[in-house]
């Protein structure tokens, strides 16, 4: 038995004029990815963010797009000059585990924990 031809990409592309036209095609109907367009002002951007932050006491990817309420991580990273500087202005530093073992990286945790209490002293948060 033979096996049978695959085709490439260019093949389709050479046969319709776009996605659209290729799954009416094949009978079926084109999946669209739910689209989130929340317009939000800078503030209140960082705004749900720090509130989101406060909720898990973490940041990445994955967490805000699971979150309808907030724009995309890929605005924030375009509104801000990347994720890390969107994070940095709602208070969460992450840092490397080499940077927590110096004494720098150890101060910079210390002072991240008092600014999210609200506190002055090492004491007053156990450090």
């Amino acid at each position: 038995m033979a096996e049978p031809e695959i085709r490439g990409h260019q093949t389709f592309r050479n046969a319709f004029s776009d996605l659209a036209e290729i799954y009416e095609a094949i009978g079926q109907v084109q999946p669209q990815a739910p689209r989130r367009k929340i317009r939000l002002s800078d503030d209140e951007a960082l705004r749900r963010l720090s509130d989101l932050f406060q909720r898990c006491g973490h940041l990445n990817y994955e967490l805000i797009n699971e979150q309808p309420d907030l724009p995309h991580a890929t605005t924030y990273a375009a509104r801000f000059g990347g994720l890390a500087k969107a994070y940095a202005r709602v208070g969460y530093v992450q840092l490397t585990a080499k940077e927590l073992k110096s004494p720098v990286g150890r101060a910079r945790l210390a002072a991240l924990k008092l600014r999210r209490v609200g506190a002055s002293d090492p004491d007053e948060v156990g450090l």
